[in-house]
């Protein structure tokens, strides 16, 4: 059995072993963090301004459940043809749709919380660093993955140093997206680069 769990281990560090999870992952907290930020500067009653925001809405939907098909696209032309193919276990919409309704609940108990509690707003900043710091601590445990570890200390360093700056709301969501993005983005794109290094493509067509 305990041969069986490594296996399954190695196969999901397998799947981050060429830095486009987090790739398209920090893309995508970038993304999230611009369109914020245009909400923030741009009149909600404007027609450019609703166009920003239906494309939050939008872009958070597809990004959550269309980033995994993204990344094993790309995986297919850069991936596979060097390293083998790995066949995962595709999870059920259900599952996702479930998860989606999970934090879209935590989201309006925060929000119910934050009303009738205007002074916990100064804690604002750690709904997003302490949830995504656990998410990645979680995954660097089951998957015995160290830079997991890391990102989530980042993450909860963000969060804490915007709380002690005194942001809140959009200005908070902007910095910690757009900086937890950002740190993604760098690791993500120096683990591509040393695989490519590494792993010379078999097939001339792959990139």
């Amino acid at each position: 059995m305990d041969d069986i769990n490594q296996a399954k281990r190695r196969a999901y560090q397998y799947w981050y072993s060429d830095g486009l999870a987090e790739i398209i992952s920090g893309s995508i907290f970038v993304l999230v963090s611009l369109l914020i930020y245009l909400q923030m500067v741009i009149s909600v009653q404007s027609l450019l301004g609703k166009l920003v925001l239906a494309l939050y809405v939008i872009g958070t939907l597809l990004g959550a459940l269309w980033g995994r098909r993204v990344i094993h696209y790309l995986k297919e032309r850069i991936t596979y043809p060097r390293t083998g193919y790995v066949d995962y276990k595709k999870s059920s919409p259900t599952r996702r749709y479930i998860t989606l309704g999970i934090g879209a609940v935590l989201g309006v108990v925060w929000i119910l919380l934050f009303q009738q509690y205007p002074d916990m707003m100064s804690w604002y900043p750690f709904i997003p660093g302490l949830s995504v710091g656990l998410l990645f601590a979680v995954l660097g445990y089951r998957i015995n993955l160290p830079r997991f570890y890391i990102f989530a200390l980042i993450s909860c360093v963000i969060s804490a140093v915007l709380a002690t700056m005194g942001l809140r709301g959009q200005h908070a969501d902007v910095c910690y997206f757009g900086s937890m993005g950002t740190a993604l983005l760098v690791s993500g794109v120096v683990i591509l680069w040393r695989y490519l290094r590494a792993t010379p493509s078999q097939d001339k067509s792959a990139l």
